[in-house]
């Protein structure tokens, strides 16, 4: 965190973000990072970027719920494809998943 604020620090004029990706080394899904992002909550609400892009292209990222939590001001991109398959996700299957802020 202090890293990315000290980097951002003298950046002016543009919107600032963060990407969180999960791994895209296999296409396994069973070896890739898993887990909520509940617990790094509170460095994303002290990091001096406007903006987090985070991967929820699977169950693998856990619930929506934790970003509640992030100061208002920071915004939220959710990665919602996931570019790991073949497979074409259709519109219908995107639309089931529910997304809660």
């Amino acid at each position: 965190m202090d890293l990315i604020n000290r980097v951002v620090d003298s950046v002016a004029g543009i919107r600032t973000g963060l990407h969180v990706c999960r791994g895209n080394w296999s296409r396994q899904e069973d070896v890739l990072l898993q887990g909520a992002y509940d617990p790094l909550i509170p460095y994303f609400s002290r990091m001096k970027v406007k903006q987090f892009v985070l991967e929820y292209a699977t169950e693998r990222a856990g619930s929506t719920d934790a970003l509640s939590n992030l100061p208002k001001d920071k915004e939220i991109g959710l990665g919602v494809i996931n570019p790991r398959t073949e497979e074409i996700e259709s519109l219908s299957l995107c639309a089931t998943r529910s997304w809660r802020f």
